[in-house]
């Protein structure tokens, strides 16, 4: 499938698994997709399997964002806790689209668990409470770690899997690999479980023997290791050896503090980054200039008088001055709520091969001789542009091996991707048109696409943001605009608009007075009345719980009331 019908499938508001080899262009159509929904202020979660891919996409890790955390199960009374957080009952609400990136390393159970929650905190039951899900990723990559059993339990094995049923998007073109397609041959054919000794032999030729391993050094390639103390080891000693004054460099950060902590876990920036002139440094995202990119190599050459920042000659000879960068988690409408700031550098002597998935590299030294599990050779082999850019120091069995249940899968998955495509190309651009615009209108969102206004979002980390959200909505009020109209204005629910109004009131210095101006909405005085005489007759009430509308509709029912959500939150607010 091209990246194009791909984006169509994902617009049109079906469950999708984006996949395709490493190249491929999965980040960049997912990224192209959240840029179109939030244009749309349709409620968007970016998140990923592991914190190294969420900081790829400015997201946050889906075991964070969820609430689930490392819980291997979750139970009924996990689900009222989880239900009793107001910044999570916040987030599945406002929540219409969830994207999940790197799903190889999801287990089974978690995906089964996300479903259940999700269910559970949109009260509906539909898969994942009617939330669009979007996976991307590829099956060849690192797998879930299973603590209890050898058997493989990816997102493909669930039960939420069988009731999202995913459109497979399955991309086919190759954007990484530049080498007259010599490589992407090997990786198809590793990818097939075909590799055969014509591919091990061009691999073998790859092998440096010790003079032309000194030769190689030479020109410093990254070094990619299956082992974090090989690693470790490497960096630690080739920067004792330079003889230089060494600087260090202090992450600086913002927001919450849980969240804060999830992202210096996460990101490959280290904490604390200690450099010489001559260390040899990789830059750790992307520069939106295009100066660099996530993996471009270099060295520090010197550093800046005034700023004392590093610059950088990469490999191609060209000078950077590498300055600090950002590194966020953001909400559903693209606002940071955790951010640290950073040289976008690390050493680069030598990094892991789990660490290298997503990178794109010009050259790299890896060794494959204690390579462990499936697909950690594939994964290695599929970071460099060309044949030529890769050296082995060797590899072992395990290296070229892929899980044939993985294998398998692929060929299904790539199969119903090519009937996906077929049906896709038989309808006309006006039916793909009028689909996406229902998929918008389905969702609340706006059919004209608009950048985000800066006033509806936070502008950084603990800047003013939507502290005054609520004045906007009530003096929409007091310009004559019903709920409804304000509602559909602001892209929120009626019931968040009368919160508002009921925020405004409280804060107000005479509440009685304040709600003269709005005596167009007061409720009826039987029905307030009555709704009081509900209230001391359940004084055990918590008023505090997101249950309490639920409960109190119940209690009024009960007594003859038959009133909505919104009616009762109305009333509430003359109480």
């Amino acid at each position: 499938m091209l990246q194009k019908q791909a984006l169509q499938v994902l617009q049109m508001g079906h469950n999708v698994f984006l996949t395709g080899q490493a190249g491929s262009g999965k980040t960049y159509t997912l990224n192209q997709f959240i840029k179109w929904a939030r244009e749309h202020r349709i409620g968007t979660a970016v998140t990923a399997s592991t914190g190294i891919a969420a900081t790829h996409i400015g997201g946050t890790t889906i075991h964070s964002w969820s609430g689930i955390g490392i819980r291997e199960e979750i139970t009924e009374k996990d689900l009222e806790k989880l239900a009793l957080k107001k910044e999570l009952q916040k987030r599945f609400k406002s929540t219409k689209i969830l994207i999940i990136d790197e799903v190889s390393m999801l287990s089974a159970n978690f995906f089964d668990n996300l479903n259940t929650v999700c269910k559970y905190m949109k009260e509906n039951d539909l898969p994942f409470g009617g939330i669009q899900i979007i996976l991307c990723g590829d099956l060849f990559q690192l797998p879930p770690i299973n603590r209890y059993s050898k058997e493989l339990k990816m997102v493909v094995h669930s039960k939420a899997w069988s009731e999202m049923k995913p459109v497979i998007c399955y991309l086919k073109e190759q954007h990484r690999q530049e080498d007259g397609d010599k490589l992407t041959q090997i990786l198809n054919n590793i990818r097939a479980g075909k590799a055969d000794d014509k591919d091990i032999k061009i691999l073998e030729e790859r092998i440096l023997n010790s003079e032309l391993k000194l030769s190689v050094e030479d020109t410093n390639p990254t070094k990619l290791y299956s082992h974090n103390a090989d690693v470790d080891h490497i960096n630690h000693v080739e920067l004792a050896k330079l003889n230089y004054t060494e600087k260090t460099f202090q992450t600086e950060k913002a927001g919450k503090r849980a969240l804060v902590e999830t992202l210096l876990k996460s990101c490959l920036a280290p904490e604390e980054l200690k450099l010489k002139i001559g260390a040899e440094v990789m830059f750790i995202k992307n520069d939106q200039s295009g100066r660099f990119a996530n993996g471009t190599r270099g060295k520090v050459v010197n550093f800046k008088k005034e700023s004392g920042w590093p610059i950088v000659q990469t490999l191609d000879e060209r000078i950077i001055i590498a300055e600090p960068d950002s590194w966020s988690i953001k909400d559903e409408k693209g606002a940071d709520i955790a951010a640290i700031t950073q040289i976008p550098l690390r050493l680069a002597w030598a990094i892991t091969i789990h660490k290298s998935q997503g990178m794109t590299l010009d050259s790299a030294y890896i060794n494959l001789e204690k390579v462990f599990e499936f697909g950690m050779g594939y994964v290695a082999l599929s970071r460099v542009r060309t044949l030529e850019g890769l050296h082995l120091e060797g590899f072992n069995q395990m290296s070229l091996k892929i899980n044939p249940a993985i294998i398998k899968i692929n060929d299904q998955l790539s199969k119903h991707s090519d009937l996906g495509s077929d049906r896709l190309s038989k309808l006309k651009p006006t039916a793909i048109e009028k689909k996406i615009e229902e998929s918008i209108k389905s969702r609340g969102g706006v059919l004209k696409a608009e950048p985000i206004s800066e006033s509806k979002i936070e502008k950084s980390v603990g800047g003013k943001g939507k502290k005054d959200s609520h004045k906007t909505s009530v003096n929409l009020i007091l310009e004559g605009k019903s709920l409804k109209e304000v509602a559909k204005e602001r892209d929120i629910k009626i019931q968040t608009v009368i919160s508002h109004l009921a925020r405004y009131i409280q804060e107000s210095e005479d509440p009685k007075t304040e709600l003269i101006k709005f005596k167009k909405l007061k409720p009826s005085t039987k029905q307030i009345k009555d709704l009081k005489s509900v209230l001391a007759k359940n004084k055990n009430l918590d008023l505090e719980s997101r249950y309490l509308l639920k409960e109190l509709q119940q209690k009024a029912k009960s007594s003859g009331m038959n009133l909505s959500y919104e009616e009762l939150a109305l009333t509430l607010i003359w109480l």
